[in-house]
């Protein structure tokens, strides 16, 4: 009887042990590493974009509208629009050889911290894949005399110095923008009235260049290619009733 079991638990064995053998070799995954980041912010970011560049990972952290301490309880309006609040940008960096070992002898150093003019509304991470310089754009507004200005503060990579300069680029007109992106080499944009279209402005490739930290103003846009489509009105559903 014993001999018994013990063949049975030999065969279970050596069924399990076949069945090993017809698996597929498991293909390779990304080691987990645990990391004691002291990136903790007392506030979290609306938005955190990531950037290899170079010998460093950056970590770029959004805030979209926050009250400064000298603004404290004048925060003014409804909706998207707001006053008397702006937009902050932090960026850290880490050693990427840090984070490719499990001895996590560096921390995120700070590179700057930018309280912009007036609050964010769009951040596109997007950039543009072909170029070494990383680019990532801010959308952000001013109000003056009731009249909104949208200006994109674009972040690129200094290949000189290895370290992310900006310029804000003012764009034209004052309606409001309700899409934004970096796509390829341009800007696109929508605005409140357009239908069934978008609107985009080039990237001269001189932009990444010195000066840095300038303002510059974009003087025209284009319109693109509008969406096939009719544009309906409430006055197309509505049927007169006829007389009696």
């Amino acid at each position: 009887m014993q001999w018994r079991i013990l063949i049975l638990l030999a065969s279970g064995i050596a069924v399990i042990y076949l069945a090993s053998l017809l698996q597929d070799v498991p293909l390779p995954h990304p080691a987990k590493i645990n990391t004691s980041d002291l990136t903790r912010f007392q506030k979290p970011p609306d938005k955190i974009v990531l950037t290899n560049a170079g010998d460093y990972l950056y970590q770029t952290a959004v805030w979209y509208k926050i009250t400064p301490n000298d603004r404290e309880g004048f925060s003014v309006g409804i909706g998207p629009m707001k006053t008397n609040v702006v937009g902050y940008v932090k960026q850290l960096r880490k050693p990427l050889s840090s984070l490719l070992n499990t001895n996590q002898s560096h921390e995120w150093t700070s590179v700057f911290e930018h309280q912009l003019a007036g609050p964010i509304s769009f951040v596109s991470d997007h950039g543009i894949p072909d170029l070494e310089s990383k680019p990532f754009g801010v959308l952000y507004y001013t109000i003056k005399q009731d009249i909104p200005r949208f200006y994109v503060r674009l972040y690129y990579l200094s290949l000189a110095q290895m370290t992310f300069e900006y310029k804000d680029l003012l764009l034209p007109g004052s309606s409001w923008i309700n899409a934004f992106t970096l796509e390829k080499d341009s800007i696109l944009y929508s605005r409140d009235h357009d239908q069934y279209n978008f609107r985009f402005i080039p990237i001269p490739p001189t932009i990444f260049s010195p000066p840095h930290s300038v303002e510059y103003t974009m003087n025209k846009s284009e319109v693109g290619d509008a969406v096939p489509g009719t544009i309906r009105s409430a006055a197309d559903d509505f049927t007169q009733p006829s007389g009696s």
